[in-house]
């Protein structure tokens, strides 16, 4: 799970599990589409982000 420091304008904490195809990616808590280029890719020591503004925005 990453989430947001920043909550104007509204942002959402964004989760992926094992089970999810591809590098898709949901909200937690918002009734919003689940998208793909957050969290890319699971491995045994951690995750890798990829470039959607949710997850890597500075």
């Amino acid at each position: 799970m990453i989430k947001h420091d920043i909550q104007s304008p509204a942002q959402y904490a964004v989760f992926r599990t094992s089970m999810m195809a591809g590098d898709y990616s949901a909200y937690l808590g918002a009734a919003l589409a689940g998208f793909t280029g957050a969290i890319i890719g699971m491995n045994a020591d951690g995750f890798g982000i990829g470039t959607h503004t949710s997850v890597n925005k500075i």
